[in-house]
């Protein structure tokens, strides 16, 4: 038997003024969102996307902090990340 897929809701007000607060210790970030994300019948989650453009083709790594925020307030722990950009032969760009 078939099931039918059901979509969720759309963002509330609240939901759709969330906005990532994102820091590189070099180069920059593109394309930057954060998306209300459900699970059925869950709480509502929140999925950060964007992209880290490297000022060069080193690949000394890149420190990334991250953290959501609403009406200019933090709303989520803020999340660390070493990131070590591949080779310049395997960089793609979309």
């Amino acid at each position: 038997m078939l099931q039918r897929a059901t979509t969720s809701p759309p963002p509330t007000a609240a939901e759709a003024a969330i906005e990532p607060v994102i820091q590189a210790s070099r180069g920059t970030i593109e394309s930057a969102s954060a998306r209300v994300v459900r699970a059925a019948g869950g709480p509502a989650r929140y999925r950060a996307i964007f992209d880290v453009v490297p000022p060069d083709e080193s690949t000394a790594p890149i420190e990334l902090r991250m953290f959501l925020r609403s009406a200019g307030q933090p709303v989520t722990e803020t999340w660390l990340y070493h990131w070590s950009p591949p080779p310049p032969s395997d960089r793609k760009l979309y």
